[in-house]
């Protein structure tokens, strides 16, 4: 009598299982409507295209970067640089300027970038630097870049401009 109930028991598990596995995110009920998918990738591609647009050196190190002619970059909050070789001027649409600590001077919009000068930008209010030439740049924090003809910020790898041979 025991058997009986004990194959009664488990056919009745493996069909009940048959029918909960069954009945979850088929073609005619899925769990979630296209759409929703849909919006919800697009904000994840937004989100991942925003943090690829920043570079970051690494933070405790200098990193020795390579930036075209024509090209602006964009600081973030504390990070500090140092042009190696090439020329560049300070781009500062706030007017504040950009802090030269190895002078202790302050660089206004448009000046000359000094070479072997240790410079910080102190907020996140798009200071940077124009290449006027083909650039070397000693790197500790984040930035961007982008081309001048461009509007939106270009995604770039700190391994690609890695050569310490041109410093």
């Amino acid at each position: 009598m025991e058997k009986r109930w004990l194959v009664l028991l488990s056919a009745l598990l493996v069909l009940s299982g048959t029918f909960s596995l069954h009945s979850f995110g088929d073609d005619t009920d899925p769990l979630i409507s296209k759409s929703y998918f849909e919006k919800k990738m697009a904000e994840l591609e937004k989100k991942i295209e925003k943090e690829q647009s920043t570079v970051s050196t690494g933070g405790a190190k200098f990193a020795p970067v390579y930036f075209s002619a024509g090209e602006t970059i964009i600081f973030k909050e504390g990070t500090e640089f140092i042009l190696r070789s090439g020329e560049a001027q300070i781009v500062d649409p706030s007017t504040n300027g950009m802090p030269d600590i190895t002078d202790g001077s302050n660089l206004a919009n448009g000046s000359v970038l000094p070479v072997n000068h240790m410079l910080l930008c102190p907020r996140s209010d798009n200071r940077g630097i124009y290449c006027d030439t083909e650039i070397w740049l000693m790197i500790k924090g984040d930035y961007s870049k982008k081309q001048q003809s461009e509007s939106q910020t270009q995604s770039e790898t700190k391994d690609d401009n890695l050569n310490n041979e041109e410093l």
